[in-house]
């Protein structure tokens, strides 16, 4: 803090608010690892800023293998780890679910985490997701008795909501033999 003099005898005070670190100090010989200044770097956190993104640094190799956020569906087999189903919300289980149809995913562990999640969350699913669901899973080679007596029951439910579009997806669904309904079958 400086104390200045000034003419009416009046003190005027002066505060350093930031205390830069001295210039020979190990962060400032490195740039990639000195200390932001406030007021004076310019970090704005709606731009991009690449230097901060440690996954796209070329020299370290490391770039999560994710899809949608959530570990890509065609690693999980060889490099094993957690699917995170149960954080997964309607659309993004249905792309995952397409995705393990498009690669052809034959691992029953992931099918039966998918199933759980969609049961799980079946009711608080809107009809276009409904069927969308069903369609991807009657494509799959996976079979599971409880998932579809409980999307039958959400399809008859919802039958007065669905557009011509998602009644399309589900007469698609039950070209497989195993996802007809007996009583609605046509």
């Amino acid at each position: 803090m400086y104390v200045i003099r000034h003419r009416l005898d009046s003190l005027v005070t002066f505060k350093r608010y930031y205390n830069p670190p001295g210039k020979k100090t190990w962060s400032k010989q490195h740039p990639k690892f000195r200390t932001p200044r406030p007021l004076v770097d310019p970090y704005n956190l709606g731009r991009l800023h690449p230097e901060k993104e440690w996954w796209t640094l070329a020299k370290k190799g490391l770039r999560p293998e994710t899809f949608m956020g959530f570990p890509d569906v065609v690693n999980i087999p060889k490099h094993g780890g957690s699917l995170y189903t149960q954080l997964m919300d309607g659309p993004t289980l249905s792309m995952v679910v397409y995705r393990c149809i498009e690669h052809v995913i034959d691992d029953i562990d992931i099918w039966k985490k998918l199933t759980l999640r969609a049961m799980s969350i079946a009711i608080s699913l809107d009809p276009y997701t409904v069927s969308i669901l069903f369609l991807y899973f009657s494509l799959s080679n996976h079979y599971d008795y409880k998932f579809v007596s409980t999307f039958v029951g959400r399809i008859l439910a919802l039958l007065d909501q669905f557009s011509l579009d998602e009644c399309a997806n589900v007469l698609l669904a039950m070209n497989n033999t195993k996802f007809k309904h007996p009583r609605s079958a046509i």
